[in-house]
C-alpha cells in the first residue's frame, strides 16, 4: 500500500499525501494512530470481509473489537463461493475461470504493480515485525481459511 500510494498524486487523497511525506518505517508506525493510514492497512483484509466501508451505518474500524472483526470476517468468508490462495494462485485462477466458462489464454496479467517496492527479504526485521503486528488478524484469518478451504478443495478433487 505504501509504495502504491507513493506512486500516486499526493494531492488526490490523504493516504497518498502521507505516504509521500513519510518514510516507510514512519508510515508503518503511524498506522497504529493515524486514521488515514490505519483504515487502509491495519488488518485490512479482516476489515473488508467483516464490514468494510460500503455499509451505510457509518461505523469505522475503531467501532469494533478485534475479536468481533475476526469473527465477522470468518462468518462472511463462509458465504464466498470460492476462496483462492497465494500459494495456489494459478490453480485457483484456472478453477474460477473454468466455472465462469472463460478461457484463460495467456495466464493472468500482472497489473497494478508498484514500482520500487522491495521484496520481503530486503526489509529490516523491525519493519517486518511492525507489519506483522499491523496484520495479525489478517494472518489469523488467512490461517483459518487455509485450514478450512484448502482441505475442502483437496477432498473435492479426490471425489
Amino acid at each position: 500500500m505504501y509504495y502504491f500510494c507513493r506512486a500516486q498524486d499526493p494531492t488526490l487523497y490523504e493516504i497518498y499525501e502521507r505516504a509521500n511525506t513519510l518514510d516507510f518505517k514512519s508510515f508503518l508506525r503511524a498506522a497504529f494512530n493515524d486514521q488515514w493510514i490505519k483504515k487502509n492497512i491495519w488488518n485490512n483484509q479482516v476489515w473488508q470481509l467483516a464490514h468494510g466501508y460500503a455499509h451505510q451505518d457509518n461505523r469505522t474500524i475503531s467501532d469494533f473489537h478485534e475479536e468481533e472483526l475476526l469473527d465477522l470476517a470468518k462468518r462472511h468468508l463462509e458465504e464466498i463461493s470460492y476462496i483462492g490462495f497465494t500459494e495456489t494462485f494459478s490453480k485457483d485462477c484456472q478453477a474460477i475461470f473454468s466455472q465462469l466458462q472463460i478461457s484463460l489464454f495467456d495466464g493472468i496479467p500482472k497489473t497494478n504493480v508498484s514500482p520500487g517496492r522491495p521484496l520481503l527479504c530486503n526489509l529490516s526485521e523491525d519493519d517486518i515485525d511492525i507489519a506483522k503486528s499491523l496484520t495479525s488478524l489478517d494472518q489469523l484469518l488467512y490461517d483459518y481459511a487455509w485450514d478450512k478451504f484448502s482441505k475442502i478443495r483437496q477432498i473435492n478433487s479426490v471425489l
